[in-house]
């Protein structure tokens, strides 16, 4: 009878303690430079923000999520004029320890580009750099 309550406490315990985690991302739609007339400024630049909640309390919404990361990115990687966000992804990742602590991690990912009408120029200076 002992060995079988020790055993459920330890499958007890191994539940109440496990934990899970899922990711899941998604490309918004973005205007693609249609002309040769921009250079790449930077690649992936991104921005993070996260949120956890105690036994459901504590959480933001998706929204707030995204405008913040985007906030953060933005803030970390000043546009000049002529330069704008271009491949915008979002991606998820969240964790769950159940009953206790779910943890969302938000990340927006994009490229830089700055738009020039000089035709010279870009042709001096390659992609990316």
């Amino acid at each position: 009878m002992k060995k079988q309550m020790s055993k459920i406490g330890v499958i007890a315990l191994m539940v109440l303690f496990s934990s899970c985690a899922t990711q899941k991302g998604y490309m918004l739609s973005s205007t693609h430079p249609g002309k040769n007339n921009f250079i790449v400024i930077k690649n992936n630049v991104h921005g993070i923000a996260k949120a956890s909640s105690v036994f459901g309390f504590g959480r933001l919404s998706k929204g707030a999520l995204i405008n913040e990361a985007k906030a953060q990115l933005i803030e970390s990687n000043h546009l000049e004029c002529n330069q704008s966000l271009v491949n915008l992804n979002i991606n998820w990742k969240m964790v769950y320890a159940h009953p206790f602590l779910i943890t969302n991690r938000c990340t927006v990912t994009a490229d830089i580009v700055e738009y020039s009408q000089n035709q010279s120029i870009l042709s001096m200076v390659s992609p990316g750099k």
